[in-house]
């Protein structure tokens, strides 16, 4: 599967886990793949409201529509989600 289509099936996952597991004839590899995703989205640690980045260097305001990644979550997405390298992350 290409990138595209797993950043596809992970948003789909996303806004409805338990409806399009339901309701669509998936193969064993993208039951996985769903399974897969819906670990590592609950493993994230995903922050908002006022947000003191490492060090005291700044402070972030992040409203509740969005979150913040703190760098190892950031890396979880880019490495194992969008399946970027390690080495270029």
């Amino acid at each position: 599967m290409n990138i595209i289509g797993k950043l596809l099936l992970c948003m789909a996952m996303l806004f409805a886990p338990s409806t399009f597991a339901e309701e669509s004839q998936l193969s064993p590899e993208q039951e996985q793949y769903i399974i897969e995703m819906q670990q590592i989205w609950d493993s994230l640690d995903r922050k908002s409201g006022e947000i003191e980045l490492q060090n005291g260097i700044a402070k972030l305001t992040v409203p509740d529509s969005f979150y913040y990644l703190d760098a190892i979550d950031t890396e979880k997405v880019l490495v194992e989600v969008w399946g970027n390298p390690r080495a270029r992350v």
